[in-house]
């Protein structure tokens, strides 16, 4: 896997990079010819197994963007109550201002006023 993320990087398509790896494997003759007789599955498990790589990576990377995504929309969401706190902004105002949903702004201000409350 390590040759074909090489070839990859340097620009080979993914199909022409196992491949170009499978041939190192056979010419430095790898698993006593293994390779050879087993030329094509080893190729299909290469791919197969290649996409699967990308593809678990694309999943951890997508959960990454919506962790990031909720963490900034959590940080809106506590300036706008720390405006509406400390400067009497309308919670409409603190919501627009600083690109908060109003209904998630007014739920973190009413748990904050509970909270004092309590």
């Amino acid at each position: 896997m390590t040759k074909v993320r090489e070839n990859t990087k340097g620009g080979m398509e993914v199909k022409d990079a196992v491949n170009d790896a499978v041939s190192m494997a056979i010419k430095e003759n790898l698993l006593d010819g293994f390779f050879e007789r087993q030329k094509a599955e080893v190729i299909e498990m290469i791919l197969t197994e290649f996409d699967e790589e990308v593809f678990k990576q694309n999943v951890r990377e997508d959960g990454y963007i919506d962790g990031l995504s909720q963490g900034i929309s959590q940080k809106a969401v506590e300036a706008a109550v720390t405006l509406i706190q400390k400067y009497n902004a309308t919670p409409e105002d603190a919501a627009r201002d600083m690109n908060a949903p109003l209904e998630a702004v007014l739920e973190k201000l009413k748990k904050e006023l509970t909270s004092i409350n309590s």
